[in-house]
């Protein structure tokens, strides 16, 4: 059992599955309206214990706003979304770029069954 968990997660199609899956995740992320996602509450921790905001409330809406271009309204939900939406833009290139060299040598490794020749 533990030898296919193996093989699979080594696998052409375990690669695109990951791959697949990062590249659709912004997209989830920006096709679920705000309004959505406001019914549940905050998912905050601290600020369901305590009653009092993070530095992190008003994240989710701030990135909301930036991924619809309204930089004002990003700025009142939180300012610290300036410094880390970019960040994490950069993380998520930097590893959609790694699956995707992933991707591409395992579909060029001789000894792969679904190889292009």
């Amino acid at each position: 059992m533990l030898n296919k968990i193996t093989h699979f997660k080594s696998s052409v199609w375990y690669a695109l599955l990951r791959l697949g899956a990062f590249l659709f995740l912004p997209f989830v992320f920006y096709l679920i309206p705000i309004s959505y996602q406001d019914k549940f509450g905050s998912i905050c921790l601290i600020k369901r214990v305590t009653g009092m905001e993070c530095w992190g409330c008003g994240s989710r809406h701030a990135f909301y706003s930036i991924m619809n271009l309204d930089f004002l309204k990003a700025w009142q939900h939180n300012k610290l979304s300036f410094i880390v939406f970019p960040v994490l833009i950069y993380l998520w290139f930097k590893y959609v770029i790694k699956e995707y060299k992933n991707v591409s040598s395992l579909l060029t490794r001789k000894d792969n069954p679904h190889r292009a020749v």
